[in-house]
């Protein structure tokens, strides 16, 4: 087994921190993209649109219940 130093370690990082954002726009922009491969980003934009709905939703029930408290005779 080969000794592994933090030199190595570095050079390994910087090498992937070149190659992987090629690599992923790569797949993004290929025609020739399976399916199967986005289909996990589909479903993670998906899951993100949801978060965002329900977010602004929230902000706009809190917002109406401050309203609604701010006319309501005490």
């Amino acid at each position: 087994m080969a000794a592994i130093s933090p030199g190595g370690v570095r050079a390994l990082f910087e090498f992937r921190m070149l190659l992987e954002p090629e690599a992923a726009a790569s797949v993004a922009t290929s025609r020739a993209a399976r399916e199967e491969l986005l289909t996990p980003f589909w479903e993670l934009l998906e899951q993100l649109n949801e978060f965002a709905s329900s977010f602004r939703a929230l902000a706009l029930a809190e917002q109406e219940r401050a309203y609604q408290g701010f006319y309501e005779p005490e």
